[in-house]
């Protein structure tokens, strides 16, 4: 179940990613994001009415991590100008290349709290793989 909801997740974000691509060309940057946030945040609401759902806590939140929210309007800002510029697979597998390394990285050393998992040859063996891969698609033509 878990990696075919993965792998829902990669067709949802590239069907997002163009269509945020898409909407930048027509409307610009700035309004493109705000026009993908009211549209999500609509939607978000309606979902949580029909759900009922509860806002209460017990826990305390750190507060950093309500940073999320301007990390996401970063996020799409920079898929929506890189997707104008170099098509929407390469921003994909450059995005797919930076989670990678971000994610060994926390992984590695066990930030925010979360289990080490060490790097290892077949780790490494596979961001190579996936590189040498990106490196063929961007090759240039001629």
């Amino acid at each position: 179940m878990y990696p075919t909801s993965a792998m829902a997740i990669g067709v949802l974000i590239s069907l997002m990613l163009f269509a945020n691509g898409s909407l930048q060309m027509a409307f610009g940057a700035t309004l493109s994001i705000i026009i993908l946030h009211a549209i999500g945040t609509v939607i978000l609401v309606f979902l949580l009415f029909f759900k009922r759902a509860s806002f209460e806590t017990t826990e305390r939140v750190n507060l950093g991590l309500y940073f999320a929210g301007a990390l996401g309007v970063v996020l799409v800002f920079l898929n929506n100008s890189t997707i104008a510029s170099i098509g929407l697979t390469m921003t994909i597998a450059l995005g797919i290349v930076g989670q990678l390394i971000a994610s060994s990285f926390i992984d590695h050393y066990g930030l925010f709290d979360l289990e080490k998992r060490r790097a290892n040859p077949k780790k490494i063996a596979g961001f190579v793989l996936i590189s040498a891969g990106i490196a063929v698609m961007a090759w240039p033509k001629g």
